[in-house]
């Protein structure tokens, strides 16, 4: 109440009760508690500050733009910055505004994360002429890095060194802040570079910024002189910005570079290191295969207790296969799975596939029913899903479990990770497997499974939806090329598989791709069946359509047989 009672006083001029040597003067002061006391009473502020008559006195006088920012200062020290904009609204009118007024209202939008909105009043603050001040200036590039727009950064401290305003190191961190490193790193460095040059100088944050783009631009040079600025400041940067930093180094090109630097960080036990630095070491030598190097740091991981990254998994897991080290690597994936490591179906595949080429068949089932139960989960593309499951249903194939790879490759099939054939999207024409980069015993099955559907055609064909299946009308139909005829069937396979004697395909190697699928064509269509081989563009194996129509009519003939043996009468039902 002593407070209302002292700023009732009609401001009628900026006198030393309201400014002070650049500070609040008692009435300011005043003014500013009890706006804060009417916030705090509870209620829609807006009203109860409207009705104040100490607020509304000042604002009829000289002192009316001070008197409104109190009130919205008081409104933004109590969290109700969309409060301040609406009062703001009501009250301006008649108000001469000035740049201490805008900075409070600035403040007040940025509070709101209101930023398209900071800058428009900012410039309409420009528009009227009206000069900001550090404050305006500081919450225009605060704002300004929300929007990110590295243009308008620059713009802004040139504006303010024209205008003889000293930017501090908020204002350049927040220029810095409003570039993209990637795309403007030569932009934060400048800035960084400009500050640093001047009365302010850089701290932790800026040096992140400029590691950080250091780091994007490729320019490792700088990145080893900013933090060896750091570490002769005595300052410890954080867990990313130490990141920034050796991804930098990587980016010299030079493996000993970066392993000198990461040395003289794992030195230092104040430096947390996890598993990202690492992971960076780690790749900078998996580029340059030097598989010992990478296992000997992935020891020093370990021995600090680091469970590995998913990219770090990989690459380790590639460096036991490179070595040779088969055996390491699946029981390194075991002991990952088991301490519940954060795998991706990248390390899955590489053990998958290094196991398949040492033709370890049964180490590979084994793993997969390890995994099976993750796989939905872990599969992200039918490319990961292919590159994962061919191994697993060629060993079940290798292991003569022909069925079980069967039933696999059907679902996965369904999953949509096993996808071999191709036809055309539009129109008619042939269905094409290109078998050179898929393993043999995978051909062999997805071919076996392609003659099936093409004899279950036939079955199809001959069922009528609305009544029994007339199979004397379908054979007559087959047996007169009636019914649509299947397209040839195409494998492409690797040149010099393949030999003509005596007018007849013969494969180089029967377990090749090239090999079994003439083993299977045969054992479907019978050991005459007419295969062709066509060596342009590259060597094909063809199936005429004609020998698949074979197919079909022993199909229907077979279920004409059988139908008609099982129901008495055949003999004279043709």
């Amino acid at each position: 109440e002593e407070l209302e009672a002292e700023a009732k006083v009609t401001a009628n001029s900026l006198s030393r009760e309201w400014v002070q040597n650049g500070s609040l003067g008692p009435r300011a002061s005043a003014l500013l508690a009890t706006c804060i006391q009417t916030v705090r009473k509870g209620g829609d502020p807006v009203p109860a500050l409207k009705g104040l008559g100490s607020l509304v006195d000042a604002l009829s006088g000289s002192a009316g733009a001070l008197a409104l920012g109190l009130a919205l200062r008081a409104l933004r020290l109590e969290g109700r910055p969309d409060d301040a904009i609406r009062l703001f609204q009501d009250l301006n009118r008649g108000v001469v505004r000035d740049a201490d007024l805008y900075a409070e209202l600035l403040l007040s939008y940025d509070a709101s994360e209101r930023f398209s909105e900071v800058k428009e009043t900012f410039d309409e603050m420009r528009s009227l002429e009206i000069q900001p001040t550090l404050s305006c200036y500081k919450t225009a590039l605060r704002a300004n890095a929300h929007i990110v727009s590295e243009v308008r950064a620059v713009s802004l401290l040139a504006d303010m060194k024209k205008n003889d305003i000293q930017p501090d190191r908020d204002c350049y961190f927040a220029a810095m802040k409003s570039c993209n490193p990637r795309i403007h790193y030569g932009v934060v460095l400048n800035i960084f570079k400009e500050m640093n040059n001047s009365v302010v100088k850089p701290d932790q944050a800026c040096y992140r910024e400029a590691l950080h783009a250091a780091m994007s631009g490729w320019q490792w040079e700088a990145g080893i002189k900013l933090y060896d600025d750091v570490r002769t400041k005595g300052w410890l940067l954080d867990e990313e910005a130490t990141w920034f930093y050796l991804r930098a180094c990587a980016k010299s090109g030079d493996p000993d570079l970066v392993a000198k630097q990461f040395k003289q960080i794992e030195a230092n036990p104040n430096i947390p290191i996890s598993d990202v630095h690492y992971d960076v070491l780690i790749n900078v030598f998996a580029r340059d295969r030097n598989w010992p190097k990478v296992l000997g740091i992935a020891a020093r991981m370990g021995a600090r207790g680091i469970s590995p990254h998913e990219i770090t998994s990989n690459s380790v897991l590639t460096a036991c296969i490179e070595l040779g080290k088969y055996e390491v690597a699946l029981n390194l994936l075991r002991t990952m799975l088991r301490d519940g490591a954060k795998l991706d179906t990248v390390a899955y595949t590489t053990v998958m596939q290094a196991l398949s080429q040492n033709g370890e068949y049964d180490s590979i089932l084994e793993l997969y029913e390890e995994i099976s139960p993750l796989l939905e989960e872990a599969v992200k593309s039918p490319m990961e899903g292919f590159a994962l499951i061919a191994p697993v249903i060629a060993a079940l194939s290798y292991l003569g479990q022909e069925d079980e790879a069967m039933r696999l490759y059907r679902d996965s099939t369904e999953r949509g990770w096993v996808r071999m054939w191709k036809r055309r999207r539009v129109g008619t024409g042939p269905v094409l497997l290109d078998a050179r980069n898929i393993p043999p015993q995978l051909v062999k099955i997805g071919l076996r499974a392609m003659l099936q559907d093409v004899a279950q055609e036939a079955e199809d064909s001959m069922t009528d939806k609305d009544g029994p299946p007339d199979y004397v009308h379908q054979l007559r139909r087959h047996l007169a090329g009636l019914n649509p005829r299947p397209q040839d069937i195409l494998v492409v396979v690797a040149e010099g598989e393949l030999e003509l004697q005596a007018g007849r395909l013969t494969p180089s190697n029967p377990t090749s791709a090239s090999g079994l699928v003439l083993a299977v064509a045969r054992e479907a269509l019978g050991a005459d069946a007419k295969l062709e081989l066509s060596l342009q563009p590259t060597p094909c194996i063809r199936i005429p359509s004609s020998e698949l129509q074979a197919l079909l009519v022993q199909r229907v003939q077979s279920a004409f047989a059988e139908f008609t043996g099982a129901s008495g009468d055949g003999g004279s039902a043709l």
